[in-house]
C-alpha cells in the first residue's frame, strides 16, 4: 500500500517557528510536494492520525474541517507519566495539544514512558538491520545516524506509536483528563471528564515480535 509523505506546518500555533533541533540528516529521497495536506485528510471518510511531532498539523486540520473531531481517531505520540519535565512534542506546540484535545476528537496517547522501554539490543540490531537488500541498508543509515550523534542504541519511539495504531491491545490504555501547562507539562487527572485514553502499560515483547514480523 502506498503512503503519501507530506509537508506539514513550518511554524507553531503562536506563529513562532518550529524547531529543527532534532533534524537529521539521513536522506530519503524526494518524496515531492503536497499541494494539499487538508483536501487529503478531508476526503477520508474515518482517517486515523498518528501524530510523531508536535500536535500543529492537526490542531490546524481541526480548524479547517470542523467534522474531523467526529469522524477521525488520532494517536500521538505525546506525553511522559510521572517526569518533572515536558516530553519535546508538547513542548514545542502546547497551544495545539490543547486545541486537540478540546475538540473531543478520540485520541491515545502513546508517552515515553512507555517508548523508553523499547531500546535495542545488540542482537535486535543484527537481526533487524544486517540484510544486505535496500530496506536493511537505508535502515542501517538510519541506527548509524541515531548511534553517532547519540552514543547509544536507538530507542524505537515512533514505531511503537505507529504498532498502536495498527494494534491498540499492545498497550493498556486508560481514560484520563489530560491537562496541558504553557510550557508543555502534562498533568493526566483520573478525576473530572475523560479527554484522551492514555498508555500505561505496553506488551514489549509482542511489541517486538511484530517488528520483527513485518521487518524480517
Amino acid at each position: 500500500t502506498d503512503v503519501p509523505v507530506l509537508p506539514g506546518s513550518s511554524a507553531m500555533r503562536n506563529g513562532q517557528p518550529g524547531s529543527t533541533r532534532f533534524t537529521h540528516s539521513v536522506e530519503i529521497g524526494d518524496w515531492g510536494l503536497a499541494t494539499n495536506l487538508q483536501s487529503l485528510i478531508s476526503s477520508l471518510q474515518s482517517p486515523t492520525i498518528i501524530a510523531l511531532g508536535p500536535l500543529t498539523n492537526v490542531a490546524a486540520a481541526l480548524d479547517r474541517d470542523p467534522t474531523l473531531a467526529q469522524r477521525a481517531q488520532v494517536v500521538a505520540m505525546a506525553g511522559k507519566l510521572g517526569a518533572p519535565y515536558p516530553d519535546w512534542n508538547l513542548r514545542c506546540d502546547p497551544l495545539a495539544a490543547r486545541r486537540v484535545l478540546a475538540s473531543g476528537v478520540p485520541l491515545r496517547m502513546v508517552g515515553m514512558h512507555l517508548t523508553l522501554r523499547t531500546k535495542m539490543r545488540p542482537a535486535q540490531l543484527q537481526r533487524l538491520f544486517g540484510r544486505d537488500d535496500a530496506l536493511g541498508r537505508f535502515l542501517g543509515r538510519c541506527v548509524l545516524e541515531w548511534r553517532t550523534r547519540k552514543r547509544r542504541m536507538p530507542f524505537l519511539h515512533d514505531v511503537l506509536t505507529v504498532a498502536a495504531a495498527a494494534d491498540p491491545s499492545l498497550i493498556t490504555w486508560q481514560p484520563r483528563r489530560v491537562l496541558i501547562g504553557p510550557r508543555g507539562f502534562s498533568l493526566a487527572l483520573r478525576t473530572g471528564r475523560p479527554n484522551a485514553l492514555v498508555g500505561v502499560g505496553v506488551d514489549i515483547d509482542r511489541f517486538w515480535r511484530m517488528v520483527e514480523g513485518e521487518l524480517l
